[in-house]
């Protein structure tokens, strides 16, 4: 639920020609050494997932009742002569306006009825309400005395009695049930509850759902019965990519590991560890529902450790760690097949300590720093809303955060310097902050199959300086490829991605797919106290293409090359991402 994972170590003043923060700390302003770009630990913006295409859903199974009427009353009249009928009075509907149901009985009215004909009546309400839906409703004639000409037709809505699900699964009624709800609202619509079968199956521990609609005891009552075959409730899941900074090994390793539902109730938990040479990450993370409108609790965790291992300031001993705690409450507002409204509130404590074994002077972010070290602690109040939307042949993701830093459990306080010779004040831990995230995916038809256009675009911005650990990054595989990661650092900025996805194998040789994979990325970064400069030119961008290849529910290989179109690095040191380019393997264990 966090969507920032910033790890990242310190970075203060600019380097000679890259403008905002680079790399993860420079000397004092009288002792100017600048690191080299992209060393620092990784500021990580985590995307919102993109849902699957609507019509990759597999119908749930739902046996429809057979249409009946309810038993009618006693007729008005004897049989025998007719009975002149002036009018109907429908009661009971609160579907059907009064002029849609004097429509349906006016064939009926003003004229000589037999008790023969009143059948004729009922069935034809009734099948106003079947074929708009609602199987279980219909319309009967009560016990009545006939006075004036009109005579009454009572309306019995559906409903739902109960539901009751199959024994077997660990999934139980109270994780079904808030689920259904509104399908299952009165009166019941069949289609409706199909609808909201539909969406029940979309759920990740849910593999498929069958359901069976019987009569109830009442009259116009329904029992909703259940069998519902749940998905493997864990995953475990290996990748290596070289998307960290190369100060760090550039290369690194991560397992991720979710269980869906640890106690049987919806509730998960999740664990990821990653390990490089100059890297070790834990993040953990507990999530239950709470209340029967869909709310969601979830309690996070994480540790990383960072030490600079490659380039010039490897043997002075830069060591980072980052501690951070959350709590998180997360409530759909709104919840079909097609659009997903989410609302999250949460606040999130976090703890950066740098410190330098060697005597080099250095100017940290922190006005409590001194010659060895510093500590940054924020405390964070987070507000987060984000809409998913999918169709069959386009998906969409939006989410913005609002972040504001709090003067509460010793955060780190104000700083008192002033700006001087072109040096900024320090960042304050009070502040605010937006991230607006935005993703889009497109079905394109191509002649091996369908294509895929994919785009991206994030920005943040601020009040004033912020602290490494929440700054905006470029550089890299998921923000601009052809880049070092972390390139450039700053306290906000912009990026855009366009990238066209083709098959080139035919659909005869799956479960393996390969595609090819153009690419256009571009972004800028400014920092607070600069951002109208005159000189602001601060912006990179890169065009390249990748290959795509997937194995079924296995195995994945993303392999991309990207050209640096603005200030183009070199190779120097040796490591891929110097060259452009950017790789990742992803395992499926289970």
């Amino acid at each position: 639920m966090r969507g920032l994972r910033g790890l990242g170590l310190v970075a203060l003043l600019a380097t000679a020609g890259l403008g905002p923060r680079v790399g993860l700390l420079c000397a004092s302003a009288s002792s100017a050494q600048s690191l080299p770009s992209g060393s620092g630990l990784p500021i990580e913006r985590e995307r919102p997932s993109l849902p699957a295409y609507e019509d990759e859903d597999e119908a749930p199974g739902l046996e429809r009742p057979p249409e009946s009427t309810p038993s009618p009353g006693t007729a008005p009249f004897a049989a025998g002569p007719g009975v002149l009928v002036r009018a109907f009075r429908i009661v009971g509907s609160t579907i059907f306006s009064d002029r849609e149901l004097a429509a349906v009985v006016a064939p009926w009215t003003a004229r000589v009825l037999h008790a023969e004909d009143l059948p004729q009546v009922t069935d034809a309400l009734t099948r106003l309400y079947v074929e708009a839906g609602y199987v279980s409703s219909g319309a009967f004639v009560p016990d009545q005395t006939l006075e004036d000409g009109t005579v009454e037709i009572r309306i019995v809505e559906g409903h739902v009695e109960r539901v009751e699900l199959a024994p077997g699964g660990r999934l139980g009624l109270s994780f079904v049930e808030p689920r259904l709800r509104r399908g299952l609202a009165a009166p019941l619509d069949i289609d409706r509850l199909e609808r909201a079968l539909r969406l029940l199956q979309t759920d990740p521990r849910i593999a498929r759902v069958d359901a069976v609609l019987l009569p109830g005891e009442a009259r116009g009552s329904s029992v909703v019965r259940l069998a519902i075959e749940e998905a493997r409730s864990w995953d475990l899941t290996l990748r290596v990519a070289n998307d960290l900074a190369p100060s760090l090994g550039a290369n690194r390793a991560n397992a991720r590991f979710v269980h869906r539902n640890v106690a049987g109730f919806g509730d998960t938990f999740r664990a990821s560890v990653s390990g490089a040479r100059g890297l070790f990450d834990l993040d953990l993370g507990y999530a239950l529902p709470v209340t029967p409108w869909l709310t969601e609790l979830e309690l996070t965790g994480g540790l990383a450790r960072g030490e600079v291992v490659e380039g010039p300031f490897q043997d002075d001993g830069f060591r980072n760690e980052l501690e951070d705690y959350g709590a998180w409450l997360a409530q759909p507002l709104w919840r079909t097949l097609e659009d997903e409204v989410r609302l999250v509130v949460g606040f999130e404590r976090r703890s950066s300590r740098l410190s330098v074994d060697s005597g080099l002077p250095v100017r940290f972010e922190t006005s409590d720093a001194n010659a060895s070290g510093s500590r940054i602690r924020l405390s964070l109040l987070r507000l987060e809303a984000s809409w998913l939307h999918r169709g069959p042949d386009h998906v969409s993701a939006l989410r913005l955060r609002t972040t504001q830093g709090l003067d509460v459990w010793d955060a780190t306080s104000p700083n008192s310097i002033t700006p001087s010779d072109g040096v900024p004040a320090l960042p304050d831990g009070e502040f605010t902050s937006w991230l607006l995230q935005l993703q889009h995916a497109r079905r394109v038809p191509t002649w091996l199959g369908d294509g895929e256009l994919v785009a991206r675009a994030d920005a943040q911005m601020a009040t004033g300086a912020l602290f490494s650990i929440e700054s905006f990054a470029l550089g890299g595989a998921s923000t601009v490829r052809g880049y070092r990661e972390n390139a450039v650092v700053a306290d906000g900025g912009a990026v855009g991605s366009i990238e066209l996805r083709v098959p080139v194998l035919p659909t005869s040789l799956r479960p393996h797919e390969l595609r090819v994979a153009p690419f256009f990325d571009v972004g800028f970064a400014w920092d607070t106290h600069d951002r109208d400069a005159a000189d602001y030119d601060d912006w990179l961008a890169g065009i390249g293409f990748g290959l795509l290849y997937r194995y079924a529910d296995r195995f994945e290989l993303n392999a991309y090359w990207g050209r640096a179109l603005r200030r183009p690095q070199t190779g120097e040191g040796g490591d891929l991402q110097g060259h452009g380019f950017h790789l990742e393997g992803k395992v499926f264990v289970f």
